[in-house]
């Protein structure tokens, strides 16, 4: 992710007998500075329900720092992000700091927070004042390793203070987390108390900015409603794309990975749901999904095949810089199609209908029976595709062939993962069985797709460049060893089948 820098830090609560202890400590801290004070002043924006504030989501405009007012948006942290995972008073997320007038939101802004807004506009929620009292904390080298903040916040409205709290916030400048607790233990023997991980607007804002965010799971099991699942599912799917969105504007691979994943369980999740589910409905919503869909795929597919060939041809470059260059432009021209795709106008209203989806889809009355009867049966149907088209595949059945098992093993799984959770603990762990080696499959046969998908590539830029004799010898190098790769995992796929095969890996769907 290019844009932003991350931000690590440690949040307590204090009142107002809390005395800053002695943080010196030989193995973290050697010195403890204190820098000049702060009055801070930071206009909230949101849309009127709160929907970033819902999802950890702040963007403020705030003057008093040095350097002048600028905008701050602050976003949770990918889930791939290892520093993604709050708790302990800890709180992890991607700051973006930008210039703008004070009464419009900068439009990189705007750009970020589209999953989470969608068509609802942005309007002042909340102004802060904030008195800091800030430290630096330096290490053995002079450098600081960590800023402590001690800020006394006043809530205000028409000039008026509403409310008022007091918290410090222990932001990490290269500290782990494990170094910040340590730091954080001093704190607390101090008076200090552990404070849930929440910005201070949410604080401010009360209970409606800690509400649920969109669409909410329900619970399910064997005897609640086979639609209860439905909607589980969905859910699932829906937030998985909301939560990437921005990484995906800020050409984050993963984050786009990541959605796309959402965006094919929402259409899996449609398909394998189809008898539950209001036919016209649900074929509506998958047509609006397509377009998007093969947009996602094109940047994605594209990330994969330089990612790979990269790791190949690196003992052959720069020679064979031709192909890696004739990706990547196309790579980048596919972002640029698909960034104006995600900033039509369509979009946010393609997004509402999503979450409104995942609320409140369109049910059919089979749909009330109880999960356990009528799921496992669902998971049978992609099954029983998936074995037809297996078992009409060859040794020397083209690669296509061996795509379209791939795409229906995908599916099996996905069904596999949406049905399992809601049925009673022995068929949930059968369904968890025959997932993974769903998965062990697919796994080959993506190996040999990508072969495939390398090995046309590589032909049809060596054919744009038949007068360079030393690129075409590298290409004929990296189709040997993509026909080598594609041989190895065309000859695991029979074991990955049988293995996967065995009646015993679908008892759970008759019992």
């Amino acid at each position: 992710m290019t844009d932003g820098t991350k931000e690590i830090e440690l949040k307590l609560a204090i009142d107002g007998a809390f005395s800053l202890p002695d943080l010196t400590d030989a193995a973290v801290v050697s010195e403890v500075r204190q820098d000049e004070t702060q009055d801070l002043w930071a206009i909230y924006w949101d849309t009127a329900d709160l929907r970033l504030a819902r999802h950890g989501v702040t963007l403020r405009r705030r003057t008093g720092e040095p350097g002048g007012p600028r905008w701050t948006l602050k976003l949770p942290l990918p889930t791939h992000d290892p520093d993604a995972a709050d708790g302990n008073g800890v709180l992890a997320r991607r700051e973006i700091e930008m210039k703008g007038p004070a009464d419009r939101v900068p439009a990189h802004a705007a750009d970020l927070v589209t999953a989470y807004a969608r068509a609802a506009p942005l309007t002042e929620i909340a102004q802060l004042r904030t008195r800091r009292q800030i430290w630096s904390l330096l290490g053995p080298d002079g450098h600081p390793v960590a800023v402590l903040d001690d800020d006394d916040v006043s809530v205000m409205e028409h000039g008026r203070r509403i409310s008022r709290f007091r918290e410090i916030e222990l932001e990490s400048h290269g500290l782990d987390e494990q170094q910040l607790q340590r730091i954080g233990g001093l704190l607390r023997s101090a008076g200090a108390v552990d404070a849930e991980p929440i910005p201070k607007v949410v604080r401010a804002l009360g209970p409606a900015a800690t509400a649920p965010a969109d669409a909410v799971a329900p619970a399910i099991g064997p005897d609640q409603p086979a639609g209860e699942a439905v909607r589980a599912a969905l859910t699932d799917a829906v937030e998985r794309i909301v939560r990437h969105d921005a990484g995906m504007r800020m050409e984050d691979a993963e984050s786009l990975h990541q959605a796309r994943v959402g965006l094919r369980r929402v259409r899996s999740h449609l398909r394998v749901f189809g008898p539950l589910l209001d036919t016209r409905w649900a074929d509506a919503l998958d047509s609006e999904l397509r377009g998007l869909a093969r947009q996602l795929g094109e940047v994605r597919d594209l990330d994969v095949l330089i990612e790979r060939l990269a790791s190949v041809v690196e003992d052959l470059r720069p020679v064979i810089d031709p192909l890696l260059d004739d990706l990547a432009h196309r790579r980048d021209a596919a972002r640029v199609t698909l960034l104006e795709r995600l900033r039509d106008e369509r979009y946010p209203a393609l997004l509402e209908r999503l979450v409104a989806a995942a609320a409140a889809p369109r049910l059919v009355r089979a749909a009330t029976r109880p999960a356990g009867s009528v799921l496992p049966p669902l998971f049978d149907v992609a099954w029983k595709r998936l074995a037809k088209h297996a078992g009409r595949l060859k040794a020397t059945s083209p690669d296509a062939d061996y795509h379209q098992l791939r795409i229906r093993a995908k599916r099996a799984r996905y069904a596999a993962d949406a049905i399992g959770p809601a049925l009673d603990e022995s068929r949930r762990e059968g369904a968890d069985a025959i997932r993974k080696r769903l998965t062990a499959l697919q796994t080959v046969l993506g190996e040999l797709q990508d072969a495939a998908t390398s090995r046309d590539e590589i032909l049809a830029t060596a054919a744009r460049h038949p007068d360079n004799g030393p690129f075409n010898l590298a290409a004929g190098i990296t189709l040997e060893r993509e026909a080598q790769r594609a041989t190895v995992a065309r000859q695991a796929v029979p074991d990955a089948w049988s293995d996967l095969r065995r009646p015993k890996h679908r008892r759970w769907v008759k019992t």
